[in-house]
């Protein structure tokens, strides 16, 4: 009697285990469990250039979306300029010439 509840104590749980894995992947659109499923929405973020200034200074070019914004990261945190600007342009044009030199 006492082995049957544990194994109906331990089919519970794992029952519980697999309800939450099921939910969390619906909310999120992605079941981690099943490799061969992806989410259908496309990367609305991405790294567009990055140029390090010192070891524990860099410039990020991000695309959020259809924007790009400036991100400068630092010992103390990071700034962001979502305006952009000019600077951003020429900032870009500065990275890919970086990346040309580098290959």
């Amino acid at each position: 009697m006492q082995l049957a509840e544990q194994i109906a104590g331990l089919l519970a749980v794992f029952g519980l285990l697999a309800i939450a894995v099921w939910a969390l992947g619906r909310k999120t659109g992605r079941i981690w469990l099943l490799p061969g499923r992806r989410s259908t929405e496309r990367e609305t973020m991405s790294v567009a250039g990055r140029l390090s200034l010192t070891p524990q200074h860099s410039l990020h070019l991000v695309r959020v979306g259809d924007r790009t914004v400036l991100l400068a990261t630092h010992p103390q945190g990071a700034t962001f300029d979502p305006a952009g600007g000019q600077f951003l342009a020429e900032l870009g044009t500065a990275i890919v010439r970086q990346r040309g030199e580098e290959s």
